[in-house]
């Protein structure tokens, strides 16, 4: 964990956390919220969501927040810790992306929205293997200072047992391989988004012959 909420207001609904203008925090990061017996941010289960709304500029370490998705069964208590795997204090982090990034179920590839998360929560894309195979031209590359790959909807999953889809897969796992050498850590893009993607009205349910039961959870009687 980066920092951690030092103040609650509004009922849970705002916080104050220890990172600020000193730490190279700005407004719109998105950090989750994990509680302040955790270790391992790996294995840890967020409790909230929140968005940097103002650096106090006048304190070195110090921001106010939004609360995106408040809980009151899950209050965030002061001493609950704050992450982000897209934020460092001092540095830019780098992620590379690899194959199909189908965010909402709706068989379109949605990494745009992807690297723009990645963006606005301070991170940068070092480099990309395309939903076809191809190495996106004009990125850095990996390198050893690369903190994440990103691995998409598509991996392994062979549409066809024709040449082109068996191409692409092996290009697929020659990316990864790479990020293997230079240590990098391999993450899901749905993990990627449980991380990044604070606002929670941003959700797209896709419907047709995409709906999932999920979505649409029953409603619970109160009756004996």
């Amino acid at each position: 964990p980066q920092g951690a909420v030092i103040r609650t207001a509004n009922g849970g609904t705002m916080v104050w956390i220890d990172l600020g203008r000193d730490d190279g925090l700005r407004e719109g990061v998105a950090f989750t919220v994990i509680d302040e017996s955790t270790v391992n941010t790996s294995e840890a289960k967020g409790k909230a969501h929140l968005v940097i709304t103002r650096v106090i500029q006048d304190s070195p370490h110090l921001s106010q927040a939004r609360v995106t998705d408040y809980d009151p069964t899950q209050p965030i208590m002061t001493g609950d810790k704050v992450f982000s795997p897209a934020w460092r204090p001092g540095r830019t982090i780098g992620f590379a992306l690899v194959g199909e990034m189908d965010i909402n179920g709706d068989y379109k590839d949605d990494v745009g929205e992807v690297r723009e998360l990645i963006r606005r929560s301070g991170g940068k894309v070092d480099a990309e293997m395309d939903s076809k195979g191809n190495i996106v031209a004009g990125l850095t590359g990996m390198t050893p200072n690369t903190e994440y790959l990103v691995l998409g909807t598509d991996l392994g999953i062979i549409k066809g047992d024709n040449p082109e889809e068996l191409a692409k897969q092996a290009a697929y796992e020659k990316f990864r391989a790479e990020a293997r050498r230079n240590g990098i850590i391999q993450i899901s893009v749905d993990k990627l988004l449980g991380y990044l993607k604070a606002d929670q009205a941003q959700k797209v349910v896709p419907l047709g012959d995409r709906i999932q039961g999920k979505d649409f959870p029953a409603e619970f009687s109160h009756k004996p």
